[in-house]
Protein backbone atom coordinates (compact mmCIF):
# COMPACT_ATOMS: atom_id res chain seq x y z
CA UNK A 1 0.00 0.00 0.00
CA UNK A 2 1.24 3.70 -1.00
CA UNK A 3 0.41 6.11 1.31
CA UNK A 4 1.31 9.97 0.19
CA UNK A 5 1.27 12.98 2.38
CA UNK A 6 0.46 15.76 0.04
CA UNK A 7 1.83 18.94 1.76
CA UNK A 8 5.15 19.29 3.84
CA UNK A 9 3.72 22.02 6.31
CA UNK A 10 4.01 21.28 10.18
CA UNK A 11 0.48 19.10 10.09
CA UNK A 12 1.74 17.64 6.71
CA UNK A 13 5.03 16.77 8.60
CA UNK A 14 3.46 15.55 12.05
CA UNK A 15 1.04 13.08 10.30
CA UNK A 16 4.19 11.67 7.41
CA UNK A 17 6.10 11.08 11.17
CA UNK A 18 2.96 9.74 12.81
CA UNK A 19 2.44 7.03 9.90
CA UNK A 20 6.03 6.77 9.85
CA UNK A 21 6.10 5.38 12.95
CA UNK A 22 3.14 3.29 13.06
CA UNK A 23 4.34 0.98 9.87
CA UNK A 24 8.15 1.22 11.01
CA UNK A 25 7.98 -2.18 11.45
CA UNK A 26 5.29 -2.92 7.90
CA UNK A 27 7.03 -3.23 4.69
CA UNK A 28 3.71 -3.57 3.01
CA UNK A 29 3.17 -0.03 3.32
CA UNK A 30 4.78 2.66 1.47
CA UNK A 31 4.99 6.55 2.99
CA UNK A 32 5.61 9.47 0.81
CA UNK A 33 5.78 12.76 1.87
CA UNK A 34 5.14 15.55 -0.92
CA UNK A 35 6.12 19.35 -0.93
CA UNK A 36 6.80 21.16 -3.74
CA UNK A 37 9.35 23.83 -2.39
CA UNK A 38 12.19 22.26 -3.76
CA UNK A 39 14.97 23.60 -1.22
CA UNK A 40 12.25 23.28 1.79
CA UNK A 41 12.48 19.14 0.62
CA UNK A 42 15.79 19.31 0.05
CA UNK A 43 16.28 20.41 3.82
CA UNK A 44 13.82 17.57 4.91
CA UNK A 45 15.23 14.88 2.98
CA UNK A 46 19.16 15.62 4.31
CA UNK A 47 18.76 16.60 7.94
CA UNK A 48 15.28 14.58 8.16
CA UNK A 49 13.80 17.35 10.50
CA UNK A 50 11.32 20.17 9.44
CA UNK A 51 13.31 23.43 9.77
CA UNK A 52 10.90 25.73 9.92
CA UNK A 53 8.59 23.94 12.41
CA UNK A 54 10.06 20.57 13.92
CA UNK A 55 13.64 21.39 13.84
CA UNK A 56 14.80 18.76 16.53
CA UNK A 57 11.86 16.04 15.58
CA UNK A 58 13.45 13.28 13.18
CA UNK A 59 11.51 12.11 10.75
CA UNK A 60 10.86 8.32 10.45
CA UNK A 61 13.25 6.60 7.65
CA UNK A 62 10.24 4.72 6.34
CA UNK A 63 8.83 7.91 5.38
CA UNK A 64 10.54 9.08 1.70
CA UNK A 65 10.56 12.50 1.11
CA UNK A 66 10.02 13.72 -2.45
CA UNK A 67 9.52 17.24 -4.09
CA UNK A 68 8.53 15.29 -7.63
CA UNK A 69 4.83 15.33 -7.83
CA UNK A 70 4.25 12.25 -10.27
CA UNK A 71 6.19 9.88 -7.96
CA UNK A 72 4.11 11.12 -5.11
CA UNK A 73 0.75 11.17 -6.74
CA UNK A 74 0.83 8.44 -9.25
CA UNK A 75 -0.17 4.30 -7.55
CA UNK A 76 -0.87 6.09 -4.29
CA UNK A 77 -3.75 4.11 -2.96
CA UNK A 78 -4.23 7.10 0.00
CA UNK A 79 -3.58 10.65 -0.86
CA UNK A 80 -3.49 12.36 2.28
CA UNK A 81 -4.37 16.48 1.21
CA UNK A 82 -2.32 18.27 4.21
CA UNK A 83 -2.83 21.70 2.02
CA UNK A 84 -4.63 24.92 3.19
CA UNK A 85 -8.35 25.21 2.50
CA UNK A 86 -7.68 27.79 0.16
CA UNK A 87 -4.89 25.77 -1.80
CA UNK A 88 -7.23 22.90 -2.14
CA UNK A 89 -8.71 23.49 -5.56
CA UNK A 90 -4.92 24.26 -7.32
CA UNK A 91 -3.65 21.37 -5.03
CA UNK A 92 -6.99 18.84 -6.88
CA UNK A 93 -6.47 20.34 -10.32
CA UNK A 94 -2.75 19.77 -10.21
CA UNK A 95 -3.00 15.80 -8.90
CA UNK A 96 -6.16 15.21 -11.72
CA UNK A 97 -4.30 13.84 -14.48
CA UNK A 98 -1.84 11.77 -11.74
CA UNK A 99 -4.10 10.63 -9.77
CA UNK A 100 -5.05 6.67 -9.53
CA UNK A 101 -9.16 6.90 -10.56
CA UNK A 102 -10.04 4.32 -7.75
CA UNK A 103 -7.48 6.00 -5.22
CA UNK A 104 -8.93 7.40 -1.77
CA UNK A 105 -8.42 11.18 -1.08
CA UNK A 106 -8.32 12.42 2.62
CA UNK A 107 -8.80 15.65 3.10
CA UNK A 108 -7.18 17.56 6.51
CA UNK A 109 -7.99 21.26 5.80
CA UNK A 110 -10.72 22.86 7.93
CA UNK A 111 -12.34 25.67 5.85
CA UNK A 112 -14.53 26.40 3.32
CA UNK A 113 -13.66 27.85 0.02
CA UNK A 114 -13.69 31.50 -0.04
CA UNK A 115 -16.12 33.08 -2.78
CA UNK A 116 -18.43 30.25 -3.42
CA UNK A 117 -18.48 29.03 0.16
CA UNK A 118 -17.93 25.23 -0.82
CA UNK A 119 -17.16 22.35 1.03
CA UNK A 120 -13.49 21.02 0.45
CA UNK A 121 -15.14 17.88 -0.49
CA UNK A 122 -17.17 19.46 -3.11
CA UNK A 123 -13.87 21.37 -4.45
CA UNK A 124 -11.96 18.16 -5.07
CA UNK A 125 -14.90 16.45 -6.67
CA UNK A 126 -15.28 19.33 -9.34
CA UNK A 127 -11.39 19.08 -10.05
CA UNK A 128 -11.07 15.02 -10.59
CA UNK A 129 -14.57 13.97 -11.51
CA UNK A 130 -14.38 15.25 -15.03
CA UNK A 131 -10.93 13.89 -15.46
CA UNK A 132 -12.22 10.28 -14.41
CA UNK A 133 -11.66 9.85 -10.90
CA UNK A 134 -14.26 7.68 -9.54
CA UNK A 135 -12.82 7.00 -5.63
CA UNK A 136 -14.10 8.16 -2.57
CA UNK A 137 -13.37 11.06 -0.88
CA UNK A 138 -13.19 11.77 2.86
CA UNK A 139 -12.53 14.12 5.61
CA UNK A 140 -9.99 14.07 8.47
CA UNK A 141 -10.94 16.44 11.17
CA UNK A 142 -10.79 16.20 15.63
CA UNK A 143 -8.61 17.89 17.91
CA UNK A 144 -4.91 16.80 16.41
CA UNK A 145 -2.75 19.96 16.24
CA UNK A 146 0.54 19.18 14.24
CA UNK A 147 2.89 19.55 18.03
CA UNK A 148 0.73 17.82 19.97
CA UNK A 149 -0.16 14.84 17.20
CA UNK A 150 4.31 14.86 16.72
CA UNK A 151 4.56 14.48 20.48
CA UNK A 152 2.61 11.00 20.66
CA UNK A 153 0.30 12.48 23.20
CA UNK A 154 -3.09 10.35 23.04
CA UNK A 155 -5.50 12.26 20.75
CA UNK A 156 -8.99 11.49 19.24
CA UNK A 157 -10.00 12.56 15.65
CA UNK A 158 -13.03 11.48 12.91
CA UNK A 159 -12.86 10.54 9.33
CA UNK A 160 -15.70 11.09 7.33
CA UNK A 161 -17.02 9.85 3.75
CA UNK A 162 -19.84 9.15 2.25
CA UNK A 163 -18.81 5.36 1.71
CA UNK A 164 -19.45 3.62 5.13
CA UNK A 165 -16.94 0.62 4.20
CA UNK A 166 -13.98 3.47 3.27
CA UNK A 167 -14.57 5.20 6.20
CA UNK A 168 -13.85 2.14 8.14
CA UNK A 169 -11.14 0.88 6.06
CA UNK A 170 -9.34 4.49 6.93
CA UNK A 171 -10.34 4.42 10.42
CA UNK A 172 -8.30 0.87 10.95
CA UNK A 173 -5.91 1.87 8.95
CA UNK A 174 -4.98 5.44 11.08
CA UNK A 175 -6.00 4.49 14.41
CA UNK A 176 -3.08 3.45 16.99
CA UNK A 177 -2.60 3.62 20.59
CA UNK A 178 -1.90 7.23 20.64
CA UNK A 179 -4.61 8.63 18.43
CA UNK A 180 -8.26 6.97 18.74
CA UNK A 181 -10.20 7.35 15.31
CA UNK A 182 -13.90 7.55 15.04
CA UNK A 183 -15.57 6.64 11.60
CA UNK A 184 -18.90 9.05 10.59
CA UNK A 185 -20.59 8.90 7.27
CA UNK A 186 -21.76 12.80 7.75
CA UNK A 187 -19.04 14.41 5.57
CA UNK A 188 -21.24 17.25 5.45
CA UNK A 189 -21.83 17.75 8.89
CA UNK A 190 -17.83 17.03 9.79
CA UNK A 191 -16.30 19.37 6.94
CA UNK A 192 -18.65 22.26 8.52
CA UNK A 193 -17.76 21.22 12.11
CA UNK A 194 -13.84 21.42 11.09
CA UNK A 195 -14.65 25.13 9.65
CA UNK A 196 -17.11 26.88 11.84
CA UNK A 197 -14.90 26.09 15.24
CA UNK A 198 -12.24 27.98 13.46
CA UNK A 199 -14.39 31.26 13.10
CA UNK A 200 -15.74 30.32 16.77
CA UNK A 201 -12.25 30.29 17.99
CA UNK A 202 -11.18 33.89 16.84
CA UNK A 203 -14.07 34.72 18.73
CA UNK A 204 -12.71 32.86 22.13
CA UNK A 205 -9.29 34.42 21.44
CA UNK A 206 -10.73 38.31 21.24
CA UNK A 207 -12.34 37.06 24.57
CA UNK A 208 -9.20 36.46 26.08
CA UNK A 209 -7.16 39.52 24.62
CA UNK A 210 -9.62 41.54 26.26
CA UNK A 211 -9.05 40.42 29.68
CA UNK A 212 -12.31 38.47 29.73
CA UNK A 213 -12.97 36.20 32.32
CA UNK A 214 -13.34 32.51 31.28
CA UNK A 215 -17.28 32.50 31.97
CA UNK A 216 -17.72 35.87 29.53
CA UNK A 217 -15.56 33.15 26.41
CA UNK A 218 -17.99 30.28 27.47
CA UNK A 219 -20.66 31.83 27.33
CA UNK A 220 -19.47 33.39 23.77
CA UNK A 221 -18.62 29.81 22.73
CA UNK A 222 -21.20 28.19 23.77
CA UNK A 223 -24.09 30.23 22.36
CA UNK A 224 -21.80 30.79 18.95
CA UNK A 225 -22.08 26.78 19.15
CA UNK A 226 -25.82 27.03 19.04
CA UNK A 227 -25.64 29.20 15.69
CA UNK A 228 -23.26 27.30 13.75
CA UNK A 229 -24.77 23.85 14.83
CA UNK A 230 -28.17 25.56 13.20
CA UNK A 231 -26.52 26.58 10.37
CA UNK A 232 -25.09 23.35 10.25
CA UNK A 233 -28.01 21.73 10.19
CA UNK A 234 -29.93 23.84 7.79
CA UNK A 235 -27.15 23.14 5.40
CA UNK A 236 -27.45 19.53 5.20
CA UNK A 237 -25.57 17.94 8.24
CA UNK A 238 -26.86 15.54 10.83
CA UNK A 239 -27.09 16.35 14.50
CA UNK A 240 -24.92 13.58 15.85
CA UNK A 241 -22.04 15.47 14.65
CA UNK A 242 -22.63 18.19 16.24
CA UNK A 243 -22.68 16.46 20.05
CA UNK A 244 -20.83 16.93 23.18
CA UNK A 245 -19.07 13.40 21.94
CA UNK A 246 -17.96 14.11 18.81
CA UNK A 247 -14.51 14.03 17.79
CA UNK A 248 -15.07 16.23 14.74
CA UNK A 249 -17.08 18.92 16.89
CA UNK A 250 -16.96 19.27 20.70
CA UNK A 251 -12.74 17.97 21.09
CA UNK A 252 -11.97 20.36 18.24
CA UNK A 253 -13.66 23.23 19.53
CA UNK A 254 -12.40 22.85 22.74
CA UNK A 255 -9.28 22.75 22.11
CA UNK A 256 -9.06 25.12 19.74
CA UNK A 257 -10.77 27.83 21.85
CA UNK A 258 -8.59 26.77 24.92
CA UNK A 259 -5.15 25.52 23.78
CA UNK A 260 -2.34 27.30 21.97
CA UNK A 261 -3.63 27.50 18.85
CA UNK A 262 -3.12 30.07 15.62
CA UNK A 263 -6.96 31.03 15.31
CA UNK A 264 -7.63 31.09 19.06
CA UNK A 265 -4.17 33.49 19.05
CA UNK A 266 -4.98 35.91 16.36
CA UNK A 267 -8.06 36.75 17.91
CA UNK A 268 -6.14 37.12 21.27
CA UNK A 269 -3.88 39.69 19.03
CA UNK A 270 -6.93 41.51 17.77
CA UNK A 271 -8.61 42.21 21.73
CA UNK A 272 -5.12 43.31 22.53
CA UNK A 273 -5.68 46.16 20.15
CA UNK A 274 -3.84 44.99 17.18
CA UNK A 275 -5.94 45.71 13.74
CA UNK A 276 -6.70 42.79 12.02
CA UNK A 277 -3.73 43.39 9.61
CA UNK A 278 -1.11 44.28 11.82
CA UNK A 279 -2.61 40.46 13.75
CA UNK A 280 -2.01 38.83 10.24
CA UNK A 281 1.17 39.92 9.67
CA UNK A 282 2.31 38.50 13.08
CA UNK A 283 1.00 35.57 11.91
CA UNK A 284 2.52 35.14 8.84
CA UNK A 285 5.98 36.12 10.47
CA UNK A 286 5.50 32.90 12.62
CA UNK A 287 4.26 30.98 9.27
CA UNK A 288 1.04 30.34 10.82
CA UNK A 289 -2.35 30.33 8.92
CA UNK A 290 -5.30 31.22 10.15
CA UNK A 291 -7.94 29.67 8.14
CA UNK A 292 -10.85 31.14 10.31
CA UNK A 293 -10.40 34.32 8.89
CA UNK A 294 -11.11 33.49 5.44
CA UNK A 295 -14.08 30.93 7.14
CA UNK A 296 -15.33 33.89 9.31
CA UNK A 297 -16.41 35.80 5.74
CA UNK A 298 -18.05 32.43 4.32
CA UNK A 299 -20.13 31.76 6.96
CA UNK A 300 -21.45 35.09 7.52
CA UNK A 301 -22.57 34.81 4.02
CA UNK A 302 -24.14 31.27 4.10
CA UNK A 303 -25.66 32.53 6.94
CA UNK A 304 -27.12 35.64 4.93
CA UNK A 305 -28.41 32.60 2.04
CA UNK A 306 -29.90 30.27 4.60
CA UNK A 307 -31.88 33.01 6.22
CA UNK A 308 -30.22 32.01 9.67
CA UNK A 309 -29.95 34.07 12.92
CA UNK A 310 -26.06 34.23 13.54
CA UNK A 311 -25.37 37.20 16.10
CA UNK A 312 -22.08 36.33 17.39
CA UNK A 313 -20.78 35.19 13.73
CA UNK A 314 -22.10 38.45 12.58
CA UNK A 315 -19.91 40.27 15.56
CA UNK A 316 -16.68 38.24 14.27
CA UNK A 317 -17.49 39.13 10.52
CA UNK A 318 -17.75 42.57 11.53
CA UNK A 319 -14.49 42.86 13.61
CA UNK A 320 -12.75 41.37 11.12
CA UNK A 321 -14.01 43.07 7.58
CA UNK A 322 -15.39 46.31 8.98
CA UNK A 323 -13.33 47.35 11.48
CA UNK A 324 -16.19 47.20 14.16
CA UNK A 325 -14.22 47.70 17.72
CA UNK A 326 -14.22 44.41 19.96
CA UNK A 327 -15.69 46.03 23.07
CA UNK A 328 -18.55 48.04 21.04
CA UNK A 329 -19.17 44.49 19.30
CA UNK A 330 -19.37 42.71 22.91
CA UNK A 331 -21.53 45.10 24.38
CA UNK A 332 -24.03 45.49 21.17
CA UNK A 333 -24.23 41.32 21.85
CA UNK A 334 -24.81 41.29 24.96
CA UNK A 335 -27.51 44.16 24.63
CA UNK A 336 -29.74 41.94 22.79
CA UNK A 337 -33.58 41.37 23.84
CA UNK A 338 -33.42 37.95 26.03
CA UNK A 339 -34.35 34.57 24.43
CA UNK A 340 -36.94 31.91 25.53
CA UNK A 341 -35.46 28.16 24.93
CA UNK A 342 -37.50 25.05 25.18
CA UNK A 343 -41.33 24.55 26.14
CA UNK A 344 -43.37 27.58 26.30
CA UNK A 345 -41.01 29.98 23.73
CA UNK A 346 -42.71 32.19 21.30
Amino acid sequence: MKLTVYGAGAFGFALAHYLGLKFTSDDSVQVLLYGRDADLISRIRTARVHPIHYPTVPLPMRVKVTEDEEEAVKGADLLILCVPAQSVREASRSIAELIDPKATILNTAKGLELGSCKRLSVVIREELVPKGFEGDIAAFSGGTIASEMIMGAALGAEVACENPETARRLQMLLSSATLRIYANTDIIGVEYAGAFKNVIAIGAGISDGLNNPHGTKTLLVSRASAEVKRLALRLGAKEHTFSAESQAWANDLWMSCTGNTRNRFFGELIGRGLSVEEALKVMRRERKLVEGYYTAKAAYQLARRCGVETPIIDAIYSVLYLGEDPREAMRRLMSRSPKFLGEGAG
